[in-house]
């Protein structure tokens, strides 16, 4: 059906994945999800770049959020994630970008701006995270780099899985008896 919402073509493009994000799952509505977020995954899921995520893809993408998604799976995606121009590494102005989108969006969900950081506070965390993740020194830090700090902060990933209830409570709410 989330292929159909504008245009029955058998694809997803980014205006009906966006439209999906606006729906009502289950009790829970989540409405005013930052762009940044919906243009990410988008992206994550479209992994031929075309512009239109095909039932391969999305398959594909919603088993790495599954409980039988490996470890592996959810670090790739991760790392995709926090990659934003694509290139094979994190820079620090890619971790830094990914790191204020979280910010907007936790501020954006409680509807105030709570949630602060200065940028020199923001710098510090940056280069910590690059003097503990980037082992090689070139200034970037790797999928092989990534993978190892995920390994001593599994929390990164930990968000990464779909718990089976929010899906069952989408299920019984869309079933025709």
């Amino acid at each position: 059906l989330l292929s159909s919402s504008r245009d029955d073509d058998g694809v997803i493009d980014e205006g009906e994945w966006g439209d999906a994000f606006r729906k009502k799952v289950g009790e829970t509505f989540i409405d005013n999800i930052p762009h940044m977020f919906v243009e990410r995954m988008f992206r994550l899921f479209d992994r031929d770049g075309n512009g239109e995520i095909d039932l391969v893809e999305f398959i594909r993408g919603l088993s790495t959020f599954s409980k039988k998604g490996t470890q592996l799976e959810k670090v790739k995606f991760a790392f995709r994630l926090y990659d934003i121009d694509r290139d094979g590494s994190i820079s620090q102005e890619e971790l830094k970008a990914i790191l204020i989108g979280c910010i907007n969006e936790a501020n954006q969900k409680t509807k105030s701006s709570s949630v602060t950081i200065s940028p020199e506070r923001l710098n510090t965390m940056v280069q910590q995270t690059f003097e503990e993740a980037d082992t090689n020194g070139n200034g970037l830090i790797d999928f092989d780099e990534f993978e190892n700090m995920v390994k001593s902060h599994p929390d990164i990933i930990a968000n990464i899985t779909f718990r089976a209830s929010i899906l069952e409570k989408s299920n019984s709410a869309n079933t025709v008896r």
